[in-house]
């Protein structure tokens, strides 16, 4: 007969596979390319009405209902030389213009372009309000975006790489607060700005995605704490046996 021991054996060692899981679980970076010569235009999925300009630039997309879901705010851009540009008045008193550092970065061999790809890390890879979700690398007449998902969502809900199929709602909803990510520019050629979009944290919220606990980074000590509990179990066990 399965006892309450037996139970509860069960059942912690499940928590503690299940926490270790999910420490373990990794993202995935998710990018489309979108033909307009102004992520902050009105192209279809970035918007910005005329009031406050830069500042009301937001990401929204479709639903399968057709209807317009708001994603997140522009917080700042740099230049293509990836010095500070221009930050949101609505978080202006919430970011310095050094809290993104850049490495990583590359030039094309012949030396005509610059900053055609690289990394971000921003506050130092501890997270900070507000929240980084989406990212774009602009060049020429196009820009890529990028986001990051839960590896597992691929490729029910995106697809690994860039590709057309991620600018849906399906997919985008799913961008996770990061802090650190890659870009490439749209056909090699020099980057001409980066802009960071999130803001969908209020600030000092703490939940999952925002400042607390994610399906990506869990804490060690819980999982240490779970497996001895499971070992607990398991000497109770062994002593009502004996």
């Amino acid at each position: 007969m399965f006892s309450k021991f037996s139970f509860s054996k069960a059942l912690l060692i499940s928590l503690s596979l299940f926490v270790t899981h999910a420490a373990n679980a990794e993202l995935t970076q998710v990018s489309v390319l979108i033909d307009a010569s102004n992520e902050c235009g009105k192209n279809g999925y970035f918007t910005n009405n005329t009031k406050n300009g830069f500042s009301d630039c937001k990401i929204t997309v479709q639903d399968d209902d057709g209807v317009n879901q708001y994603l997140n705010d522009i917080i700042v851009k740099y230049d293509g030389d990836l010095s500070w540009d221009e930050t949101s008045e609505n978080y202006k008193n919430k970011l310095a213009n050094d809290d993104f550092k850049f490495t990583g970065t590359t030039d094309t061999d012949n030396g005509t372009n610059t900053n055609v790809e690289g990394t971000w890390v921003y506050n130092n890879k501890q997270y900070k309000y507000p929240d980084i979700r989406f990212w774009t690398a602009k060049s020429g007449d196009d820009f890529l975006l990028f986001w990051q998902v839960d590896s597992n969502e691929v490729p029910s809900n995106c697809t690994d790489g860039t590709s057309d199929d991620n600018l849906s709602f399906a997919c985008m909803s799913l961008a996770q607060s990061v802090t650190t990510g890659s870009w490439t520019t749209p056909s090699g050629t020099s980057l001409s700005h980066i802009s960071f979009f999130g803001g969908l944290c209020k600030e000092g919220e703490t939940r999952a995605g925002c400042g607390g606990t994610t399906t990506t980074q869990v804490p060690e000590p819980t999982t240490l704490a779970l497996f001895g509990l499971a070992i607990m179990g398991l000497s109770l066990q062994r002593k009502r046996k004996s």
